[in-house]
């Protein structure tokens, strides 16, 4: 995960060009088995002292692990005014070569040649890069900025009022409930794998429905209308008045189309029925009902005599 294994494989390539060039310097227990090669050395585990020396009389550092959160070899070499040459598959120290604008980084052994043989045979390009590390280590990682950052931020939290109160924890016959999820349930339910930033709306890809035509709910203006069934003459009149659509020989009128209306103060006439009032569907006369709407009935009433019926 370091990427040594990786650096010996570039620098030996990196070497065999060049009659008298760099040596790469190794400090700390090794963990992988190191190349027997002329400008390869390894010194092993030393004092902070050494190693400070040791880096201070070095053109650069070179970084090439590919997991990283902070690299506190990085700060150390541009703390000390020299640059920095990192593995750029690893985003943290890619980063920061960036921000601080006091690095290369590399991501294949083309790279890995020319920007070490630019920093190599450029000492104005590694003096400028040395500085502007050197300005960064002071802007950002160095002691006073640190302390002040932390008072600053215990400042402000003694300043504002908590928002909530913490939650009290359970008793011991409350964690010992039997109606529980075990442990390791809830464990299996939290989220696994890298942290990814939710993509915003722009970056969202736009979704459309797959739907043909044809499926799927009608649109409003489409559906048809409720047509209420029309009254028996049989049940009392209590159902509800036929619809236009229900009558038979009539078409029914339009919702859209505007109702013609008298002028306010005139009274529109009727057109007399020549033929009288027209039967309705079972062939009845109309007036032959009651004011209910009722068909009249002649005869003696169920349940009574005579006039005198049962009330």
């Amino acid at each position: 995960n370091k990427g040594c294994a990786e650096l010996f494989e570039f620098f030996e390539h990196y070497s065999a060009s060049l009659v008298d060039g760099m040596h790469l310097v190794m400090i700390g227990a090794p963990i992988i088995p190191i190349p027997k090669h002329d400008r390869i050395h390894h010194l092993g585990f030393v004092e902070d002292q050494d190693k400070y020396d040791a880096m201070a009389a070095s053109e650069l550092l070179i970084m090439p692990s590919y997991l990283e959160s902070l690299s506190m070899a990085a700060l150390e070499a541009w703390a000390m005014g020299k640059p920095v040459l990192a593995n750029a598959k690893c985003e943290v120290l890619q980063g920061q070569c960036i921000r601080s604008n006091a690095g290369l980084f590399y991501e294949n052994f083309q790279e890995f040649s020319e920007t070490l043989r630019a920093i190599d045979s450029s000492p104005s390009l590694q003096s400028v890069l040395g500085s502007n590390g050197r300005a960064f280590f002071e802007r950002h990682y160095s002691w006073p900025v640190v302390v002040k950052k932390y008072t600053d931020m215990l400042e402000q939290l003694s300043k504002e009022t908590a928002s909530h109160k913490m939650e009290a924890m359970p008793g011991w016959l409350a964690r010992r409930r039997r109606n529980l999820p075990p442990a390791d349930s809830i464990v299996k339910q939290l989220p696994k794998g890298p942290y990814r930033e939710p993509a915003t709306r722009s970056q969202r890809p736009e979704v459309r429905s797959q739907k043909p035509e044809g499926v799927g709910p009608a649109p409003p203006a489409a559906r048809p209308q409720f047509q209420p069934r029309p009254s028996n003459p049989h049940h009392g009149g209590r159902g509800l008045k036929p619809s236009p659509s229900d009558r038979p020989g009539q078409k029914p009128r339009s919702s859209n189309q505007p109702q013609s209306r008298a002028p306010q103060g005139q009274q529109t006439e009727k057109p007399a029925n020549p033929q009288g009032p027209k039967p309705d569907q079972r062939g009845r006369d109309p007036r032959s009902r009651d004011r209910r709407g009722r068909p009249q009935r002649r005869g003696r009433r169920p349940g009574g005599g005579g006039n005198g019926g049962a009330k």
